[in-house]
């Protein structure tokens, strides 16, 4: 049995960070498989162009703290994560599947394949993914965005726990977390960290960074002289 991870994380640019933040109707996407960045997406073996066109797919990944992430989803960390908890209505609606990685593409004789499978380049993602359909005429909740080639879903604020600001991010979400339904949600930073290449998720009001960048060049400058 496949155990789901407890969190998934969304990576958001700089300018979608702002956006969304900014928006008075805050809404997840899922989008078109035309316009994933992955042109085999969706796209199985002996499929049509179109043949899984109407699959809208939105996209999490396991970790926060991924610097490959940061660097292509949250605009080198000027960006931010929103970091969603499982337990919730939104992902009983759209249950998260975990994203396989294989050299092999699928064939359209396996369209569950074709739908969680993706070239293992990408496995750096470490993706789980919640799928959607176009919604029926007269549907009120769920919107098609033409323009966008993307599903709009109201945003579920129960879902989210916290707003993950990147190690060079700028972007407020001051006015975003004073709506009372994101009373709730807390606010935290990724930081590189000060002696490896690793990075950490901290509050945003944590300044132990600070004694360990200071401790980490006072030892390499040790380093140095000996």
């Amino acid at each position: 049995m496949l155990l789901k991870p407890k969190k998934l994380y969304k990576y958001l640019t700089a300018e979608g960070a702002t956006n969304f933040f900014s928006s008075p109707t805050p809404a997840v996407w899922f989008r078109l498989s035309n316009r994933l960045n992955d042109i085999y997406d969706i796209r199985p073996v002996g499929s049509y162009l179109d043949g899984f066109g109407a699959v809208a797919s939105f996209c999490l990944s396991e970790v926060p703290d991924s610097a490959p992430m940061w660097a292509h989803y949250g605009s080198n960390g000027q960006g931010v994560v929103l970091e969603f908890s499982l337990p919730s209505k939104f992902f009983e609606d759209f249950p998260p599947m975990k994203v396989h990685y294989r050299s092999k593409r699928p064939t359209v004789r396996h369209p569950r394949e074709a739908l969680i499978t993706k070239n293992s380049e990408w496995a750096y993602e470490r993706e789980w993914r919640c799928l959607t359909s176009l919604p029926r005429p007269g549907e009120d909740k769920h919107q098609f965005l033409s323009s966008e080639q993307v599903v709009s879903v109201p945003f579920p604020f129960d879902a989210l726990s916290a707003v993950i600001h990147g190690y060079d991010s700028h972007v407020s979400a001051e006015k975003f977390l004073t709506r009372p339904e994101a009373s709730h949600v807390k606010e935290r930073v990724c930081r590189p960290r000060a002696g490896d290449y690793g990075l950490n998720i901290c509050d945003i009001n944590d300044v132990r960074h600070i004694l360990e960048e200071r401790a980490a060049a006072a030892w390499g400058r040790r380093q140095g002289s000996t």
